[in-house]
């Protein structure tokens, strides 16, 4: 049974049509506090991705030959966010930074793509 389909081009409107926009616009106004709470998510996504995960790597990456020979968790990783903010943690409160920060991430992706 063999079946012949056949692609037929959508005609597509050469015009723009600024009732659909204006209606987008005045569904987005009424429900305006989903509007700010997607954009704060957005760019609590967009810091993590552009700022904090690189100087966090960069910042364990500069601290790896001062690492001690006998213990891991005595090493002191030196951070340097934007904003000149900067402070200085430990292994393990590095790692616990780090969990927290890709939770609080993976908590704003979530609220990005299902509000």
């Amino acid at each position: 049974m063999a079946h012949n389909f056949v692609f037929e081009e959508e005609k597509l409107p050469t015009k723009y049509n600024f009732k659909v926009w204006k209606k987008i616009f005045k569904y987005t106004l009424a429900n305006w506090p989903f509007l700010v709470i997607l954009t704060l998510s957005m760019l609590v996504t967009t810091f993590y991705d552009s700022s904090f995960l690189p100087l966090m790597n960069a910042a364990a990456i500069e601290s790896i030959p001062n690492i001690p020979s006998n213990n891991i968790a005595n090493l002191v990783i030196e951070v340097n966010l934007i904003f000149n903010i900067s402070f200085k943690v430990n292994f393990y409160q590095y790692a616990l930074l780090f969990f927290m920060a890709i939770v609080i991430r993976a908590i704003t992706i979530f609220i990005t793509f299902y509000t």
